[in-house]
């Protein structure tokens, strides 16, 4: 599986998100090629995101993207998932107040994995 290309297909239908006590707080819609895979959400007390997937197969996937950005340190072992949303969701706020992005989402990523990795050591 090509990640950079999956990744460049996923994008997310945002239906409600704030800033909550500890996490975001948020309702989305995980896209793939504009198509609903997965509802996600999380009440922004802490703990992780609460996913709803449309199907076995698209989970499936989904997971098999995560194992692969993964083998290739693009990612934590730590909520790798919800780490997906909240790459997307800096995205989506930073459009939708800037009108663009000033990142790759392959930029993104790679700042996620080297700040998760500073927490550790």
């Amino acid at each position: 599986m090509n990640y950079l290309d999956y990744l460049s297909r996923l994008s997310l239908k945002v239906v409600e998100s704030s800033l909550g006590e500890e996490t975001p707080q948020y309702k989305v819609f995980l896209l793939l090629d504009n198509k609903k895979i997965a509802s996600v959400e999380n009440e922004g007390i802490g703990g992780c995101g609460l996913w709803r997937w449309n199907s076995k197969t698209k989970e499936k996937k989904f997971f098999e993207f995560i194992e692969e950005l993964k083998k290739n340190k693009l990612i934590d072992d730590f909520e790798p998932e919800d780490t997906i949303i909240h790459i997307l969701l800096d995205e989506y706020d930073e459009v939708n107040v800037l009108g663009k992005t000033s990142v790759t989402r392959e930029q993104r990523l790679s700042h996620y994995y080297k700040s998760f990795q500073c927490d550790i050591i």
